[in-house]
């Protein structure tokens, strides 16, 4: 007999939201443990981290962006 584990890890949804002044909040669930925000100016390619702060708002981990002229994307990822 065999014992096999798969593990399909799903990253959790993000929210990107307009916030004050030239700032966009980007949020995901807190319980979302061990995932790393970054952002790229293209949708498949070029993704790097940030350096934002993350930081833990009620029920959310969240990191503030300055709005730039280029289109921006994020991801996490494990």
């Amino acid at each position: 007999s065999y014992l096999v584990y798969v593990s399909v890890v799903t990253p959790p949804a993000l929210k990107i939201q307009p916030w004050t002044g030239n700032q966009v909040r980007i949020s995901w669930p807190a319980l979302a443990a061990g995932y790393l925000l970054q952002r790229s100016t293209t949708a498949n390619a070029g993704y790097t981290s940030p350096g934002l702060t993350v930081t833990v708002e009620g029920s959310e981990s969240a990191a503030y962006d300055t709005r730039a002229a280029s289109a921006r994307f994020y991801r996490l990822i494990k």
